[in-house]
């Protein structure tokens, strides 16, 4: 028996015959069926086929204006969540308050999601250090640690910028400045590697290109980017 860690209900346990005889440890859920509806999970077949916006029918106006913004073209982005208001209220105790204990939440979607990236690369948007010193953990590393998927470092925040971008309105997110740096590690070559960026919250896209761009520059072919919500 366990208490769903946003209201604290009890969530009961029900095992199934395969359950029973495939001996695989089990991943309980952390959160109740009641807290979980409230997170609206994104509609593919109602989002853009680009960039998961959702209620699109087509590539959304977002993703037309990368075309004309750079050279990247399309990168393939999956979101799983719309940023609704419950999901925001989620960040606000999860990011801004600190309660590291939420990064459970999510722990099977990401596993199922990630799980059809097998044999990629899975690395994700870092911290500057202030951020990182005030937070106490890097809010993605810690979801995707809770998911038991292996995070390899592939980048570094470069600490020139004083406002962060959830404080940014959409034009500052914009014109926001390249961001990052590539992290040394020689025992990865770029020009074979298959990459997949995973970040919290795609909002305007902004980020994780700055991100990406910084792949393609060494030659990596197949990236595709992944956030809990859009």
């Amino acid at each position: 028996m366990m208490n769903c860690i946003i209201c604290e209900r009890r969530i009961d346990v029900r095992l199934s015959l395969v359950d029973l005889f495939l001996f695989k440890p089990l991943i309980p859920e952390m959160i109740c069926l009641t807290c979980k509806n409230q997170f609206e999970r994104i509609d593919k077949s109602k989002s853009c086929p680009n960039c998961s916006k959702p209620n699109e029918e087509s590539i959304c106006k977002d993703c037309l204006a990368w075309d004309k913004a750079d050279n990247l073209g399309r990168i393939q982005h999956e979101a799983i969540f719309s940023y609704n208001t419950v999901m925001q209220e989620w960040f606000k105790q999860y990011k801004f308050i600190g309660d590291i204990r939420l990064a459970k939440c999510f722990h099977s979607d990401f596993k199922k999601l990630l799980t059809a990236y097998h044999g990629w690369i899975i690395t994700t948007i870092p911290l500057g250090t202030q951020r990182l010193n005030e937070r106490g953990f890097n809010q993605v590393d810690e979801l995707l640690n809770q998911a038991g998927v292996k995070v390899v470092p592939l980048f570094i925040k470069l600490d020139t910028a004083n406002k962060a971008q959830s404080e940014k309105n959409r034009d500052e997110r914009l014109k926001t400045p390249q961001s990052f740096a590539l992290y040394s590690n020689s025992e990865i070559n770029f020009k074979t590697a298959k990459i997949v960026i995973v970040d919290d919250v795609y909002t305007t896209g902004r980020t994780l290109r700055h991100a990406c761009s910084l792949l393609r520059m060494e030659g990596v072919a197949e990236i595709r980017t992944v956030s809990l919500a859009r």
